[in-house]
């Protein structure tokens, strides 16, 4: 589609990291900050650009599998890690491997009208990962659509899915049925209430989220 074109036509922009504060965070910081764009990295023009921010809590019915669902005007929509996922959080293990589902993998959409991709629901498995502590995961599509595209960065580099989950790390695109609306997802006043004082604080920061061991965002030159 010409979305997807533009999105990956903008990916070699650039932004710059913003500063660090300190404090207790209100749930109006959070939600303000996010949607002012706290996206960082070279995705960061296009997908802090029209998108409206809602979130899947707990999607396949896994507590903690919680998404990051932006729909652009055009209604499409990029799905990844929500930063309350257990992945993202500081005591996460690092992703050593990802595979998509076959069934998916075969079918991504086609041409303009995304034509020929597989459909897929909210509790639809995506792709198995696994961790380097020798457990595994499931990721779920966590909405309702026609598969446009999977983001086969991931084959090769698994790990951008927790250490730039709202920038290269993305899962996947999903063009929605036509009535789908925001259909069982949260919006960001109602997602950032219920999360802990510390995610709130990371999001008024503009720090992103992710574990303990990954490279921490460099605060701006002042």
């Amino acid at each position: 589609s010409h979305f997807v074109a533009d999105v990956h036509a903008l990916y070699a922009q650039e932004v710059t990291a913003a500063s660090e504060t300190n404090g207790a965070v209100s749930v109006a910081t959070a939600v303000a900050t996010t949607k002012s764009g706290m996206l960082q990295g070279p995705c960061a023009a296009s997908l802090n650009r029209g998108f409206t921010r809602r979130y899947c809590i707990a999607a396949g019915g896994e507590s903690g599998n919680d998404l990051l669902v932006r729909q652009h005007v055009n209604g499409l929509l990029v799905v990844s890690l929500a930063p309350s996922h257990v992945l993202l959080q500081p005591e996460a293990a690092q992703i050593s491997e990802l595979q998509f589902r076959p069934s998916l993998a075969d079918n991504e959409a086609y041409g303009k009208r995304s034509k020929g991709g597989a459909n897929v629901g909210p509790r639809m498995p995506v792709a198995d990962i696994k961790l380097t502590d020798g457990s595994k995961a499931v990721l779920y599509a966590g909405v309702e659509g026609r598969l446009v595209e999977l983001n086969d960065l991931l084959v090769d580099s698994p790990g951008l899915l927790q250490t730039a989950p709202d920038d290269e790390g993305f899962l996947v695109i999903v063009q929605p049925r036509r009535d789908y609306g925001s259909a069982g997802l949260l919006d960001e006043e109602t997602f950032w209430s219920s999360q802990l004082p510390h995610l709130r604080l990371s999001a008024a920061n503009r720090a992103g989220f992710m574990p303990a061991w990954a490279p921490q965002p460099l605060p701006a030159a002042i």
